[in-house]
């Protein structure tokens, strides 16, 4: 059998319900648990669960990621603060799906709940420079 032959062949049983199953089951084992917990607090895991939320969500590897981190010199994009104890959140236009840069918890969370609207925050900064004596 070739490659392809089995990966398709694999890919065919992992769909099946025996072998859910048998990985519900599997997953419920202290041998997996103590397993999984071991394996979480490394760094391979920390690195490739990293990469693989910065593929799937915003389309960048982890060194567009560095790249991005060095040219904001490891600070965020906004408040030009380094990061708390969280890394720099990857901010990106939700209607384009266009990386912006690199923000704080505090100035993500912030236009997030703006809506990145500039009409709202122009409002804002209006309104404290109204009562900023």
């Amino acid at each position: 059998m070739d490659k392809d032959k089995i990966k398709e062949h694999n890919r065919k049983y992992r769909m099946t319900e025996k072998y859910k199953e048998t990985q519900k089951r599997y997953r419920k084992t202290k041998k997996f648990k103590e397993s999984r917990k071991r394996y979480s607090k490394t760094q391979n895991y920390k690195e490739n669960w990293q990469k693989w939320t910065l593929k799937t969500k915003y389309g960048i590897s982890l060194d567009s990621y560095r790249i991005l981190l060095e040219s904001q010199n490891g600070k965020c994009a906004i408040c030009d603060n380094p990061p708390g104890k969280k890394s720099l959140a990857v901010d990106h236009n939700h209607k384009t799906g266009k990386v912006r840069g690199l923000l704080c918890y505090k100035c993500n969370v912030s236009l997030g709940y703006l809506s990145e609207s500039t009409e709202i925050l122009n409002k804002m900064i209006g309104y404290i420079n109204k009562y900023n004596d």
